[in-house]
Protein backbone atom coordinates (compact mmCIF):
# COMPACT_ATOMS: atom_id res chain seq x y z
CA UNK A 1 0.00 0.00 0.00
CA UNK A 2 1.31 3.31 -1.23
CA UNK A 3 0.63 6.48 1.18
CA UNK A 4 0.36 9.18 -0.74
CA UNK A 5 -0.92 12.26 1.83
CA UNK A 6 -0.70 12.38 5.29
CA UNK A 7 -2.86 14.02 7.64
CA UNK A 8 -1.37 17.43 8.66
CA UNK A 9 0.47 17.71 11.83
CA UNK A 10 -1.65 19.18 15.03
CA UNK A 11 -0.20 20.90 17.69
CA UNK A 12 -1.72 21.62 21.04
CA UNK A 13 -0.33 24.36 23.16
CA UNK A 14 -1.38 24.94 26.84
CA UNK A 15 -0.77 27.42 29.29
CA UNK A 16 -1.99 28.23 32.77
CA UNK A 17 -6.06 27.99 33.63
CA UNK A 18 -6.45 31.89 34.32
CA UNK A 19 -4.58 34.47 32.54
CA UNK A 20 -2.51 36.85 34.83
CA UNK A 21 -4.32 40.20 35.49
CA UNK A 22 -2.92 43.19 33.47
CA UNK A 23 -4.07 46.88 33.51
CA UNK A 24 -5.17 47.04 29.77
CA UNK A 25 -6.86 43.97 29.90
CA UNK A 26 -10.48 44.54 28.68
CA UNK A 27 -13.68 43.45 27.47
CA UNK A 28 -13.64 45.66 25.35
CA UNK A 29 -10.39 44.39 23.87
CA UNK A 30 -11.68 40.82 23.50
CA UNK A 31 -14.42 41.66 21.62
CA UNK A 32 -12.25 43.85 19.48
CA UNK A 33 -10.48 40.43 18.76
CA UNK A 34 -13.53 38.40 17.94
CA UNK A 35 -14.99 40.75 15.57
CA UNK A 36 -11.98 39.85 13.81
CA UNK A 37 -12.30 36.34 13.47
CA UNK A 38 -14.84 34.64 10.90
CA UNK A 39 -18.35 33.31 12.53
CA UNK A 40 -20.03 30.25 11.85
CA UNK A 41 -22.19 32.11 9.45
CA UNK A 42 -19.34 33.59 7.45
CA UNK A 43 -18.06 29.83 7.35
CA UNK A 44 -21.36 29.05 5.70
CA UNK A 45 -20.98 31.90 3.84
CA UNK A 46 -17.61 30.82 2.12
CA UNK A 47 -18.50 26.97 2.13
CA UNK A 48 -21.76 27.94 -0.27
CA UNK A 49 -19.71 30.58 -2.43
CA UNK A 50 -17.57 27.10 -3.51
CA UNK A 51 -21.18 24.97 -3.87
CA UNK A 52 -19.44 22.56 -1.00
CA UNK A 53 -22.80 20.90 1.13
CA UNK A 54 -22.23 19.24 4.10
CA UNK A 55 -22.43 14.82 4.18
CA UNK A 56 -24.75 14.70 6.60
CA UNK A 57 -26.65 17.00 9.54
CA UNK A 58 -29.12 15.93 13.14
CA UNK A 59 -29.28 17.09 16.04
CA UNK A 60 -28.40 21.50 15.16
CA UNK A 61 -25.20 20.02 13.27
CA UNK A 62 -23.83 19.37 10.17
CA UNK A 63 -21.23 16.81 9.55
CA UNK A 64 -17.97 16.71 6.98
CA UNK A 65 -16.17 13.23 6.48
CA UNK A 66 -12.67 13.54 6.63
CA UNK A 67 -9.98 10.74 6.49
CA UNK A 68 -10.14 7.79 8.79
CA UNK A 69 -12.96 8.28 11.21
CA UNK A 70 -12.57 12.03 11.77
CA UNK A 71 -15.68 14.54 10.99
CA UNK A 72 -15.38 17.76 10.98
CA UNK A 73 -18.92 18.87 13.24
CA UNK A 74 -20.43 22.43 13.08
CA UNK A 75 -23.64 24.18 13.63
CA UNK A 76 -26.03 23.90 11.34
CA UNK A 77 -26.49 27.44 9.16
CA UNK A 78 -28.82 29.73 11.10
CA UNK A 79 -28.61 27.78 14.22
CA UNK A 80 -25.85 29.47 15.63
CA UNK A 81 -24.28 31.83 12.47
CA UNK A 82 -23.23 34.62 15.18
CA UNK A 83 -20.84 31.99 16.79
CA UNK A 84 -16.82 32.41 16.80
CA UNK A 85 -15.30 29.37 13.90
CA UNK A 86 -12.52 27.75 16.18
CA UNK A 87 -9.29 27.47 14.81
CA UNK A 88 -9.82 23.22 14.01
CA UNK A 89 -12.63 24.60 12.01
CA UNK A 90 -10.66 27.22 9.79
CA UNK A 91 -7.34 25.20 9.47
CA UNK A 92 -9.81 21.94 7.97
CA UNK A 93 -11.50 24.23 5.55
CA UNK A 94 -7.94 26.25 4.48
CA UNK A 95 -7.45 22.84 3.52
CA UNK A 96 -9.89 22.67 1.51
CA UNK A 97 -8.85 26.27 -0.45
CA UNK A 98 -11.54 28.26 1.70
CA UNK A 99 -10.77 31.30 3.43
CA UNK A 100 -13.67 32.74 5.20
CA UNK A 101 -13.46 36.78 6.44
CA UNK A 102 -15.05 38.25 8.89
CA UNK A 103 -17.65 40.40 7.63
CA UNK A 104 -19.42 41.20 10.63
CA UNK A 105 -22.87 40.88 9.52
CA UNK A 106 -23.61 37.88 12.35
CA UNK A 107 -23.69 39.77 15.59
CA UNK A 108 -24.28 38.13 18.97
CA UNK A 109 -27.82 38.72 19.93
CA UNK A 110 -28.53 41.01 22.93
CA UNK A 111 -29.89 38.15 25.29
CA UNK A 112 -26.60 35.52 24.52
CA UNK A 113 -24.70 35.70 27.72
CA UNK A 114 -21.28 36.76 27.24
CA UNK A 115 -19.35 34.13 28.59
CA UNK A 116 -21.40 31.52 26.00
CA UNK A 117 -20.93 34.17 23.09
CA UNK A 118 -17.32 33.98 23.69
CA UNK A 119 -16.96 30.06 22.93
CA UNK A 120 -15.36 28.37 19.69
CA UNK A 121 -17.51 26.72 17.63
CA UNK A 122 -16.82 23.78 15.42
CA UNK A 123 -14.55 20.97 15.34
CA UNK A 124 -12.60 18.29 14.30
CA UNK A 125 -14.53 15.09 16.08
CA UNK A 126 -13.02 11.37 15.99
CA UNK A 127 -15.80 8.39 15.24
CA UNK A 128 -14.77 5.42 16.37
CA UNK A 129 -16.12 2.14 13.58
CA UNK A 130 -15.62 -1.29 13.83
CA UNK A 131 -14.83 -3.16 10.61
CA UNK A 132 -18.05 -4.82 9.44
CA UNK A 133 -16.36 -6.77 6.80
CA UNK A 134 -17.62 -10.22 5.66
CA UNK A 135 -15.70 -12.42 7.51
CA UNK A 136 -14.76 -15.76 6.00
Amino acid sequence: MNVTALDRARYVISGPALAPETPDATDAGEDDAALNRPTIGDVWDAIDAVGLRADGAGMGHAYFRLRGNRHLDMPNRGFLDWGTASDDLLAVINTWGIQPVASGRYPVPPDVEADFARRDAGFLREIPSRDVGNST
